[in-house]
Parts: C-alpha cells; sequence; structure tokens
C-alpha cells in the first residue's frame, strides 16, 4: 500500500537523478529554508508559537523527504 507521500519521492527522485547538481543546490537552499523557520521558532512570542511549530514541523518532513528520496524511491520500487 502506498504512503501519501510516495508519490512525492518519487517525482523528487526523477528530478535528483535527471539533475544532481541542481538537485543538491536546491536541497541545501531548503535545508537554508528550513533553518530559518527553526529559528523563527526559536524566537516565538507565544500567540505565534503553534504557527511557527507547524511551519518548522512541516518544513522537516519535507526537508527529509527531499534528502532521502533516491534511497526512499528505490526502496519504494521495491515493495
Amino acid at each position: 500500500m502506498s504512503k501519501p507521500h510516495d508519490n512525492l519521492t518519487l517525482k523528487a527522485a526523477a528530478l535528483a537523478r535527471a539533475a544532481p547538481d541542481n538537485w543538491r543546490e536546491f536541497v541545501l537552499a531548503l535545508s537554508d529554508f528550513s533553518e530559518v523557520h527553526t529559528q523563527n521558532l526559536v524566537m516565538s512570542q507565544l500567540p505565534e508559537l503553534p504557527v511557527n511549530q507547524g511551519r518548522a514541523q512541516m518544513l522537516s518532513i519535507v526537508l527529509g523527504l527531499m534528502s532521502n528520496c533516491v534511497s526512499n524511491a528505490d526502496r519504494i520500487k521495491k515493495d
């Protein structure tokens, strides 16, 4: 049974394989963007905390998917 993020993982892996240098640059930029939102979370005032926490959590998930997309796509195709 496929997971909700499998299609995203497969498409990302295709892009990573097609243009590996550009993909690495993209993932580095995404990592920097994620770090900014993590810092925003740390510095949040109480009323902003839930929104900033959600943003930081989602970016962490997306960054993890993008960073490991090729190996995860290979695993998905095996299953």
